[in-house]
């Protein structure tokens, strides 16, 4: 006898309201706004992440079997120096770090949860005349706007 699959947000916790997420990107809307002068083109409303990009990232329990990777953490960030007063003159992008648990060398206990500690690891040498390595830092958001659905009630 077959189970049935899940439906999508069955089970799931962390699920909220739509009437919710539409209040918390209104609030965060109207809280920067004037950082990019009201400029809808400009002021950051999200990211898009490829579903090729979340299935890497979810995969790296199994690529680093040593690390108790517990999650992902985003920075946010910009492409280039801004203003130093707004308004700022492009969106905020997002990188991702793998997140793992830290866990006592000598009785390999893991440590409390404020020990939740960036895995950042070389994953390619530096090319021959750059030294640094690229490490386990993901740049896979695109800036919402540029790929934003106009029409969706959270924009």
């Amino acid at each position: 006898m077959s189970q049935k699959a899940a439906a999508p947000g069955e089970n799931q916790e962390n699920c909220i309201t739509l009437s919710e997420a539409m209040n918390r990107t209104n609030y965060w809307r109207q809280a920067v706004k004037h950082l990019y002068d009201n400029n809808q083109t400009k002021m950051p409303h999200g990211f898009f992440i490829p579903i090729a990009d979340i299935i890497e990232l979810s995969q790296l329990a199994q690529t680093y079997p040593e690390h108790d990777i517990v999650g992902v953490r985003a920075y946010f960030t910009f492409h280039k120096p801004q203003p130093i007063e707004p308004p700022y003159t492009e969106a905020i992008t997002a990188i991702l770090v793998p997140v793992h648990l830290s866990v006592n060398e000598a009785t390999g206990n893991i440590l409390p949860v404020a020990q939740e500690l960036d895995l950042i690891v070389p994953i390619m040498p530096g090319a021959q005349n750059d030294p640094d390595p690229v490490v386990s830092v993901y740049d896979v958001t695109q800036p919402c706007p540029a790929v934003c659905d106009t029409s969706s009630f959270l924009f």
